[in-house]
């Protein structure tokens, strides 16, 4: 249950502020977004490995190529959604223990 606003003494426009879930959810994002390194690694590593047995030396060097572009593709968008959400949660937690809200009809920033 939200707080009345010490102001207008409702809390029918009251909301939480949440910066730390805003900064949570961008943090986490990059965080998991820079998998895509180890991610185009293990791409390469595996489309090369099958692009030799295919195809000799050219076929490894363009196993390879498309291995890491894959590799890095799922692992980035896997990576930074999954850290998206988990420092969305750590930020919403966060926000809710600082307890700052604000009244949307008056303007007011209070602590409850």
């Amino acid at each position: 249950m939200l707080p009345k606003c010490p102001k207008c003494g409702s809390n029918e426009y009251v909301v939480l502020v949440r910066k730390a879930e805003k900064v949570g959810t961008a943090v986490g994002g990059v965080a998991g977004g820079t998998a895509a390194v180890a991610g185009a690694t293990a791409g390469a590593e595996a489309g090369a490995a099958a692009g030799a047995i295919i195809g000799g030396p050219i076929g490894a060097a363009i196993g390879g190529t498309i291995g890491s572009i894959a590799g890095a593709t799922i692992v980035f968008l896997g990576g930074a959604t999954t850290g998206s959400v988990i420092g969305k949660k750590i930020g919403k937690v966060l926000d809710e223990s600082f307890g700052v809200y604000r009244c949307n009809k008056c303007g007011l920033v209070f602590e409850a």
